[in-house]
């Protein structure tokens, strides 16, 4: 059962910083979905929906405004070292 799941297993690590650290994010139409990994453990997530004005914004500019929110969410845990990002949007694999 996921009850015992959630009591029994850690669910999130604790974050190596002599790692490399990998923020991850999707926008999926009403919600954006951070999730920071080091060595395919998750550390911190965060979900959010949209709603309002942001819901008529065009795609690429939700993309641009989930990366901003994850890099301000994980903003602890990666302003230390350098890390990598990863996106399912291509549009913003052109930016560096």
């Amino acid at each position: 059962m996921i009850i015992e799941e959630l009591c029994l297993a850690p669910i999130l690590a604790v974050p190596n910083f002599d790692i490399l650290l990998e923020v991850e994010f999707d926008y999926t139409g009403v919600d954006i979905r951070v999730v920071l990994t080091q060595v395919k453990h998750s550390l911190a997530y965060f979900d959010e929906k949209l709603s309002g004005p942001k819901l008529n914004h065009p795609t690429y500019e939700k993309e641009i405004d989930t990366m901003i929110q994850a890099l301000t969410y994980g903003n602890h845990y990666i302003n230390p070292k350098p890390f990598i990002i990863h996106s399912y949007h291509k549009a913003l694999s052109y930016l560096n």
